[in-house]
């Protein structure tokens, strides 16, 4: 059980880890250029090519995709409860309590655990979560939500492409098909990376909240 526990994690922690100490060392390493890239361009990609490769049962997606949503609003009542009684500021640690990382961290251990069929499961999570940070997130964090902004996501369009190509029945000409999967294929090694540069330039103002929330968001999920 151990070797196989291992075998997930290990990979995540080791590329993580490389970003780290790339960045601890000195290293160039150019956030917002790879950060675009990956939104733009291979996040898109790779929830296409999985989507449309991977035959899913429809009634498990849609199953999926309730799942989250509820997950979400557990979350946000329980949090919301928790933080009025610790009289902590619901715009500033509401949205941690209720998106998790489901892009650097949830894509990667999905795919180490369960393989491609896993990923494009977690894919449908990981766009109910992102939808519900460019609404519930922004919208409790700045008093105001834009949807214009929640439309310029390229994960939503991706999304809508996938499901519209999977159930016209349509066939993905090769070339599209592996030139997504190509560009799908960078998506979670960067988030790694660019997690493990975050975490080196993170600093804790005050580890006793800090680690009280995080043992919290660990017991919401």
């Amino acid at each position: 059980m151990f070797t196989q526990i291992l075998t997930v994690i290990a990979p995540v922690f080791l590329i993580a880890g490389l970003g780290y100490l790339w960045t601890r060392r000195g290293g160039s390493f150019d956030t917002a250029t790879i950060g675009s890239l990956v939104m733009y361009i291979g996040s898109p990609c790779l929830v296409f090519s999985s989507l449309t490769k991977i035959h899913l049962d429809g009634e498990a997606f849609s199953a999926v995709l309730t799942a989250s949503v509820a997950v979400i609003v557990g979350c946000l009542a329980a949090g919301s409860v928790l933080l009025l009684a610790l009289r902590k500021s619901l715009p500033t640690f509401l949205p941690s309590l209720v998106h998790p990382n489901t892009g650097n961290m949830g894509l990667p251990l999905s795919l180490m655990a369960f393989g491609e069929t896993g990923l494009a499961l977690a894919i449908s999570y990981y766009f109910v979560n992102s939808v519900s940070q460019y609404t519930i997130g922004m919208s409790l964090s700045s008093g105001r939500f834009s949807p214009a902004m929640l439309l310029r996501q390229p994960i939503i369009w991706s999304v809508l492409a996938a499901l519209t190509w999977r159930y016209a029945g349509w066939a993905v000409p090769e070339f599209l098909a592996g030139t997504t999967q190509l560009l799908g294929n960078l998506v979670i090694p960067a988030m790694l990376l660019m997690l493990g540069n975050s975490l080196s330039r993170l600093h804790i103002a005050d580890l006793g909240t800090a680690s009280l929330l995080a043992v919290a968001r660990l017991g919401l999920g």
